[in-house]
């Protein structure tokens, strides 16, 4: 499951790169209302191994052989429905997981502090160690902005006279 349409085609290509191509099948909210009739029911009736790469919307297709649910992106906010019910689609593909009595794997480049909540109260598992440090030698540093106080104009600064001047700095070097 991605968060948008415009992933399900990169993910399929990836993903069903060694299925045959009626096997690799690719469902979105963005599909017209007969294209999406005509890629429900071909998927909810096509027999054997499936690749489905699909928005929430197909997450309700019915399949009872799905082998796992991957919630790509899975900090995603696409996943939470801005009208009702507000559900969160995590949580329903992760039920349907349990009741299928599948895997579930939460995936992407940063977890949700939920998520990372239950792998510190072991209520989930890690697949792969996660990197939770950006890998770089950068110095960071951490200005403290109630130091900067409101301009005599009322006017509020969000950046630090440290950080515009290292700005101006490499502008000047960059030319």
């Amino acid at each position: 499951i991605v968060p948008n349409a415009r992933e399900t085609e990169s993910y399929a290509d990836i993903l069903g790169s060694g299925l045959e191509a009626e096997r690799a099948i690719i469902f979105h909210s963005a599909l017209t209302p007969r294209q999406m009739r005509e890629v429900w029911s071909y998927a909810a009736h096509l027999p054997g191994p499936t690749l489905l790469v699909t928005t929430p919307a197909g997450l309700g297709i019915p399949r009872s052989d799905f082998g796992i649910i991957i919630m790509e992106h899975e900090n995603a906010e696409g996943y939470v429905r801005e009208v009702r019910p507000h559900t969160d689609v995590r949580d329903v593909a992760e039920a349907y997981a349990r009741t299928l009595s599948i895997p579930y794997l939460s995936s992407g480049a940063l977890l949700r502090m939920q998520s990372l909540y239950r792998l510190t109260q072991h209520d989930a598992v890690e697949y792969r160690p996660l990197r939770t440090r950006a890998q770089t030698s950068a110095r960071i540093q951490i200005a403290d902005m109630r130091a900067h106080k409101a301009t005599p104009r009322g006017e509020y600064r969000a950046l630090s006279d440290e950080l515009i001047e290292l700005v101006r700095r490499l502008e000047r070097e960059q030319s």
